[in-house]
């Protein structure tokens, strides 16, 4: 197979990537307390996931539930 060079990340910069791409958890809460984890002191890290917070709350109150509605990040 061919070998593709990474983007050349440092593992400093590798983690909130890999915090992101594995924040999906049983449920809609965990996975909103994980993104919340990965998106530590960032303003607009946090205004996304409260924007997040905010839809699925949306959902529940309108009868979806997580049969229905995923956060997959």
């Amino acid at each position: 197979g061919a070998y593709i060079d990474g983007v050349g990340l440092s593992d400093e910069q590798a983690g909130p990537v890999l915090a992101f791409l594995t924040s999906k958890g049983a449920s809609t809460d965990e996975t909103l307390s994980n993104l919340r984890a990965a998106v530590g002191n960032s303003a607009m890290g946090a205004e996304g996931v409260d924007e997040l917070q905010q839809i699925a709350d949306l959902l529940t109150a309108q009868g979806y539930g997580a049969d229905r509605i995923v956060i997959d990040p």
